[in-house]
């Protein structure tokens, strides 16, 4: 694949771009790209056409890799705007003829030799420009170099958290720099790799591969606790009453950090043991660990696992540290954290409070804005990562929340949102996104975005027909849930974090609309589009 690429005139630096789902061709290309030294432009499947259009512009993108028909479309649209490409290979077949600079993959490869040689780069070149999911604005483009992925893949190694014969499953997007760096920390361990069909099908797949290790975002671990919650509050009687008891002290537990003896003995033995069992068995029974990554774990959710003696290690990082910056080890987790720095990172707080980072994981700065790139980069390597945390004596460090995201009420009070917003998350499977509103104002609010299937279950538990979103948001039943979700949310909150009011939005949250790729809320975008339904809240 490198060969064609050079036979193709792709040359030293040039940018080549990547748009599919994790998949083996994803990684080929992605080496294939880098060992004829040029950059890998990796961009989420999921973007829509005008988002891949600014990105092909931004990074002067020539050659693109593509999945399939859904993402040569919007290749096609882009070049109908104006984005000059010269190469477009293709993975899948698709319908219809090619155009002139188009190719499939299998074509574009074959017959060139087995051999490559290799082309000299420096450790400081840019190795790959990963556009940020852009929560505020426009994404823009982190340098990364061949060290700053080197050093991921070596400390990953040093650490001896993963070893030749561990097996790993992986289903998150390589657009994501917390996927990327797992593929590298995969070449330098040696280990399996195992790619899953696709994310609903993650669960069979893990029964079939048996991986030792897994990493994913929260939404996931969320959507497995709120399942087995659902399936276990289903039932009648004593069993119902054990499981409601069980849950209530684990989530005493989430709060207070420290169990009362007895009822947190017959929570686990009678229903966190047995749950542990049935996901062991699930996850195919060789299960070592979990890592949770890409955004906070709601303490609700790592209780759970821990719990049920599932190791889930929280982690955290940035594009710009190139993912991997702290991260819990499985023998020296500490849950509400994200761990102690890596080997080679330095962590310290600004005297706002804010994290800052320096080390070989730190980017080179944002491609084409030298301005933005002084902002956050300062002269001697220190990188201001935007996030308020907290750091222990021992070296543990705790995420507050996004510097930005910090809501101040008309009465003075600093409120971190995503602890309120995971908290109420985590008490009802119905609802899929909250975000809090109260800058400036005298309480909090919330705007509710349901979980279709599950609020429908809800609704309408007997029926199976498609229901709309507006229904939903209407339905009494569902009202009641989210307002017990918000109750029990309350319940753990001071007074002044508690939501005094809220609002069950009529439509799912979509990517590139209320969502990022990696599926963050956009604050700001979301308070513009529901300014109404904010008006209603303070009416």
């Amino acid at each position: 694949m490198a060969n064609a690429l050079v036979a193709a005139q792709v040359k030293p630096g040039q940018r080549v771009a990547l748009i599919s789902l994790t998949r083996p061709e994803w990684v080929i290309a992605d080496l294939a790209i880098i060992k004829a030294g040029a950059i890998v432009v990796p961009i989420y499947h999921s973007s829509l056409t005008d988002q891949v259009s600014y990105i092909l512009s931004d990074a002067d993108v020539k050659v693109v890799f593509v999945e399939n028909q859904i993402q040569l479309d919007k290749i096609r649209a882009a070049q109908a705007e104006d984005i000059k490409l010269d190469l477009v290979i293709i993975f899948d077949t698709i319908s219809g003829k090619l155009n002139e600079n188009e190719v499939y993959y299998s074509d574009f490869v074959a017959g060139q030799p087995e051999t490559f040689s290799p082309i000299s780069v420096k450790k400081d070149a840019v190795v790959s420009l990963v556009y940020t999911s852009g929560t505020t604005g426009e994404p823009k483009g982190a340098m990364l170099s061949h060290d700053n992925l080197l050093y991921e893949a070596h400390v990953i190694d040093k650490l001896g958290i993963l070893n030749e014969d561990d097996v790993q499953m992986i289903f998150l997007p390589f657009a994501h720099i917390f996927a990327r760096v797992l593929e590298f920390a995969w070449i330098r361990t040696g280990h399996l790799l195992a790619f899953a069909q696709s994310v609903d099908k993650l669960i069979d797949d893990m029964a079939v591969v048996k991986p030792t290790f897994m990493a994913g975002v929260p939404r996931i671990y969320e959507k497995i606790r709120a399942k087995i919650i659902e399936t276990a509050l289903a039932s009648s009687g004593l069993k119902k009453m054990i499981a409601q008891f069980a849950f209530l002290e684990a989530d005493k537990l989430a709060v207070r950090a420290s169990g009362r003896g007895c009822q947190l003995f017959f929570a686990k033995k009678l229903v966190f043991n047995k749950i542990g069992k049935m996901l062991q068995a699930k996850f195919g029974g060789r299960l070592r660990f979990l890592i949770s990554g890409g955004a906070q774990l709601a303490p609700e959710v790592s209780t759970f696992f821990q719990l049920c003696g599932v190791t889930l290690c929280e982690g955290y990082g940035l594009t710009e540290t190139s993912a991997a910056t702290c991260l819990n080890l499985p023998w020296a987790l500490r849950h509400g954290t994200v761990g102690r720095s890596l080997p080679g990172t330095d962590v310290r707080l600004s005297e706002e409070k804010e994290i800052l980072v320096r080390g070989r994981g730190v980017f080179l700065g944002f491609w084409g804005k030298p301005e933005q790139t002084k902002e956050v980069l300062s002269d001697d390597g220190w990188f201001k990562t935007g996030d308020i945390g907290e750091i222990d004596k021992e070296g543990f460090v705790k995420i507050i929340d996004r510097k930005k995201d910090i809501i101040v009420t008309s009465q003075g009070k600093n409120i971190a949102p995503q602890r309120v917003e995971n908290l109420i998350k985590s008490k009802s499977p119905s609802i899929a996104h909250v975000v809090v509103v109260g800058e400036k104002k005298p309480y909090l609010t919330a705007l509710i975005a349901l979980d279709k299937i599950n609020a429908q279950m809800v609704a309408f538990p007997n029926d199976g027909k498609n229901v709309k979103m507006s229904e939903l948001a209407a339905n009494a039943l569902v009202y009641q849930e989210v307002k017990n979700a918000v109750a029990q949310a309350n319940s753990s909150l001071a007074n002044f974090e508690q939501i005094k009011r809220f609002y069950i939005l009529d439509r799912e949250f979509e990517v590139g609309k209320q969502l990022t790729p990696t599926l963050k809320v956009k604050r700001k975008a979301c308070v513009e589009e529901f300014k109404s339904e904010i008006k209603v809240l303070y009416g």
